[in-house]
């Protein structure tokens, strides 16, 4: 029952804190509402004070308002503080070119975070449960992982924003809790609950996972979520053995104000696996987490601290250097003569208008204005400061952004397409200036410029550009 596996994680983990507050993540599912139901039930024993956020993404229209309107109403019902707010998903998509579920769930917590802050809470409460577990336990086995990856979902987490803002701790009450058991709550309280119908079809991975696979894995073993389930607890438990027994590792790590570093001498004597987990643990000082850290990256680290590389660059903006003996991961780019990692925000262009890019130290300026009536030849434009660009390309709005892994576009002049990172290296950009260099693209993603360098071959003005988007950079300072 649910009342007995979420009361033994929350006891197991210590997930409740005792006479303080805890913020609830609403989703308006079974899931989120039967958790709410349970706390609220649980708080004059603990003395928490409980609140809701419900996050509306904006994706699916009428419906997703009517998800908010559930909400809202649910928690009147039941006496709970509620705040609801607007996530314009599909337009974080455009800004930070993610997909839509990374982008759906970096703008949910970034809100979540903030709320909890406003609220005084350290807590927030969300809603995996033992089946979500089981799919992301396979989906990290099937993409490629080692054996943090298959600890899976933690109970309990530290957690930061990607834009900075925490700490908070995640908790997840649910997570020993079945899909079958919270359901058999949900019945037996005569709760109601909103189903997205999304979660339906088997258009994103964990939907296959959930739809197709798990059911022919439950053919060999109808508890087969609770032994991939087991199976990642062990881990847990056994990493965090591991940890405590060998604390000397984690402590040599040192973090410096650019990342992390540790002394190439004590990390070459160590074997195979242990070089391997102090690279991560490293990794995960210098930026906060490790996202799109795979094993090969981590080799590509050992090879640096092993000699047989000079230095090497990790997604996330990780440089990774032998430098006098120390085996350093410095994150993000810096400005010349300046300690402070440069990470910004995109910043949307009023076009037209004038726009400050502070941490490129520079103005931007838009217009618009008709092919017939520009009176120098943009085909023959030698400031790198000023770009012309063929207006009926583009969508709106235009963004500036810092550079991304994997970011490429087809500079002016040349054939094929070229990885951002690789033609900042051939105008040899310095690359304490590289994430300084404003990346404008446009509501799609596409790369329109690189600000101060090179538009991209396919938005140039021809003889059949109608009008022109006029961007000029100049100096903040």
């Amino acid at each position: 029952m649910l009342e007995d596996t979420c009361l033994a994680t929350i006891e197991s983990y210590r997930l409740l804190p005792r006479g303080e507050r805890a913020l609830v993540a609403l989703s308006g599912g079974p899931d989120s509402v039967a958790m709410l139901h349970f706390l609220l039930h649980l708080t004059p024993d603990y003395g928490v004070t409980l609140s809701a956020v419900h996050v509306n993404h904006m994706l699916r229209g009428s419906q997703s308002d009517e998800d908010a309107g559930f909400c809202e109403s649910l928690c009147i019902r039941l006496g709970v503080p509620a705040v609801v707010r607007r996530l314009d998903v599909r337009a974080l998509c455009a800004r930070a070119g993610l997909g839509v579920q990374e982008a759906a769930r970096q703008g949910r917590y970034e809100i979540l975070v903030e709320e909890a802050i406003k609220a005084g809470a350290g807590t927030v409460a969300v809603g995996q449960n033992l089946d979500d577990q089981a799919e992301t336990v396979l989906l990290r086995l099937v993409r490629g992982t080692g054996p943090s990856g298959l600890c899976g979902i933690w109970p309990k987490r530290r957690f930061v924003t990607e834009s900075g803002l925490g700490p908070v701790t995640l908790v997840r009450p649910l997570l020993g809790t079945s899909r079958q058991e919270i359901m058999e709550y949900i019945e037996r309280h005569g709760l109601e609950f909103r189903t997205d119908p999304t979660n339906l079809k088997p258009d994103y991975a964990r939907n296959f996972m959930r739809l197709r696979v798990m059911p022919l894995l439950k053919e060999i073993n109808p508890s087969a979520e609770d032994a991939i389930a087991r199976l990642a607890e062990l881990l847990r438990e056994q990493l965090e053995l591991f940890e405590e027994r060998v604390p000397g590792l984690v402590d040599s790590i040192e973090v410096t104000g650019r990342g992390a570093r540790v002394r190439a001498s004590f990390v070459t004597p160590l074997s195979r696996a242990g070089q391997r987990y102090l690279a991560r643990q490293a990794i995960e000082k210098a930026k906060g987490d490790l996202l799109r850290i795979n094993r090969d990256h981590i080799d590509a680290a050992l090879d640096v601290a092993n000699g047989r590389a000079g230095a090497c660059e990790l997604p996330g903006g990780i440089t990774v250097r032998n430098k006098r003996g120390w085996l350093s991961f410095e994150v993000c780019d810096v400005h010349p003569g300046h300690g402070e990692p440069v990470c910004w925000e995109p910043v949307e262009i009023a076009c037209p208008g004038r726009t400050l890019l502070a941490p490129a130290r520079r103005f931007v300026e838009a217009r618009v204005i008709e092919r017939a009536s520009l009176g120098e030849d943009p085909t023959a434009n030698d400031d790198p400061d000023r770009a012309y660009l063929d207006f009926g390309k583009i969508s709106l709005p235009v963004v500036a952004r810092q550079r991304r892994d994997g970011d490429a576009f087809s500079p002016l002049g040349m054939q094929g397409t070229k990885k951002v990172k690789d033609f900042l290296i051939s105008q040899q950009i310095p690359l304490a200036e590289r994430d300084t260099v404003p990346i404008f693209v446009d509501a799609h993603g596409n790369i329109l410029w690189l600000g101060g360098l090179r538009i991209d071959h396919r938005v140039r003005v021809t003889g059949t550009t109608g009008e022109v988007l006029v961007l000029r950079l100049e100096k903040a300072c």
